[in-house]
């Protein structure tokens, strides 16, 4: 595949997904024909589909078609399954986008989807805001310090944060929140017994299924560090409590399992109409 279409393929995905702008038909056919053919932009594709149907599907299905996959691929998918137009909604093309789902989906994002670590690099963590826009669609931002135009700098606290990561080691992650002036809570594993996360090597975001802070499970507050700690057993949760129970700060909670960990503060407001 040249280089042009590549460029252009990146482009479409990022109004897709990133910018929430529609496609038009046209282009989205361009991008349907070089997803089968481009075999790198086509598993790029595939990873932000999931993020994206995670955060649809409030983490339960990395599998099943978001709203935004099938606006993008509906009239497309439609007609290669041959479905009437006039089939009812819902189950024609829901079957249809879900076959088109396994052409895989996502392109490389840089400016959007590069990692930010100010942490070590054996582990970068991204957040990702999930909410619903006026027209109650499904919107997906990703959280920064500093905002580009597809992020932001805080989530509504209606909003639900989700997670992602890249590593350059294997292990097992642990996941801590703490909001500012309260307790610290597991969110992985969410139980003593439980199995923390297995990590292997991935230079891409790659979902942390399970991971987030729900507005039904808070108050948040203001602000939520979230500590994410890579260790190379699977039995440290009884240590990192007794640490934390010792007062040891969350940015050193790695030193006491020999791990590496890793901070993220998460900024909430609180969203008018209640």
């Amino acid at each position: 595949m040249s280089a042009a279409a590549c460029s252009l393929g990146r482009h479409l995905v990022r109004r897709a997904f990133a910018e929430r702008r529609p496609v038009p038909r046209p282009l989205a056919g361009l991008l349907w024909r070089h997803l089968r053919g481009c075999d790198a932009c086509r598993g790029g594709y595939d990873r932000i589909a999931r993020l994206e149907r995670l955060a649809a599907s409030k983490g339960e299905s990395a599998e099943r078609p978001a709203a935004l996959e099938l606006a993008l691929w509906s009239a497309r998918v439609v007609h290669r399954a041959r479905v009437p137009v006039r089939a009812r909604a819902g189950v024609g093309v829901l079957a249809a986008a879900t076959a088109a789902a396994a052409l895989v989906l996502w392109v490389q994002q840089p400016q959007e989807l590069t990692p930010r670590s100010g942490g070590p690099a054996a582990l970068t963590v991204r957040a990702l805001c999930a909410q619903h826009d006026l027209a109650g669609n499904r919107v997906v931002r990703s959280l920064a310090d500093e905002p580009g135009p597809a992020e932001l700098a805080a989530c509504p606290d209606r909003g639900t944060v989700l997670f992602a990561r890249t590593s350059t080691r294997a292990g097992w992650l642990y996941v801590v929140a703490r909001p500012m002036g309260r307790a610290p809570r597991w969110l992985s594993p969410a139980a003593p017994g439980d199995t923390p996360i297995a990590v292997v090597p991935a230079a891409e975001l790659t979902p942390l299924d399970g991971v987030r802070l729900d507005p039904g499970e808070g108050p948040w507050g203001d602000a939520v560090d979230v500590a994410f700690v890579l260790a190379d057993v699977a039995d440290a949760r009884a240590s990192l409590a007794a640490a934390l129970d010792r007062g040891v700060a969350l940015e050193r909670l790695g030193d006491a399992v020999g791990g590496t960990s890793l901070i993220r503060r998460v900024h909430f407001y609180q969203a008018g109409g209640r």
